[in-house]
């Protein structure tokens, strides 16, 4: 899976350590960023610059900020999937239309993961 896709994973300085090898096993092309916000300034550079944005919400202040986040990536039409990892909720989000960010429980396992990628990546390669 995943050969070709460069993935973003905002992670913040001390976050999650758990998940960029997991993305890594699924993915091989992962980007480690400690800010959000550059992540957003190099896709606003080069929109084709990854596939996808993946974002640790506990390193940013939680879900409803990262979910702001995500906004933000829709006002600068920043057309990428992004998958956002919270403890802060009981199930996990998969939502039907490509606007809106999956969300995942975190401690993610592989499966989860798996399966989020899954779903955003035929959701971005439909719309192309």
């Amino acid at each position: 899976m995943g050969w070709g896709v460069r993935a973003a994973l905002a992670t913040g300085a001390g976050g999650d350590t758990c998940t960029l090898p997991k993305l890594r096993y699924l993915l091989r092309n992962v980007v480690a960023f400690d800010q959000v916000a550059d992540v957003m300034a190099q896709m606003i550079d080069d929109p084709k610059a990854y596939q996808i944005v993946v974002i640790d919400c506990g390193s940013f202040g939680g879900l409803e900020v990262c979910r702001h986040v995500c906004r933000m990536f829709r006002e600068e039409e920043i057309d990428v999937p992004l998958i956002l990892i919270t403890a802060q909720i009981d199930e996990q989000i998969f939502p039907t239309n490509g606007q809106e960010p999956i969300v995942l429980r975190a401690p993610v396992s592989s499966v989860a993961l798996r399966v989020a990628l899954d779903m955003a990546l035929q959701t971005r390669f439909a719309s192309l």
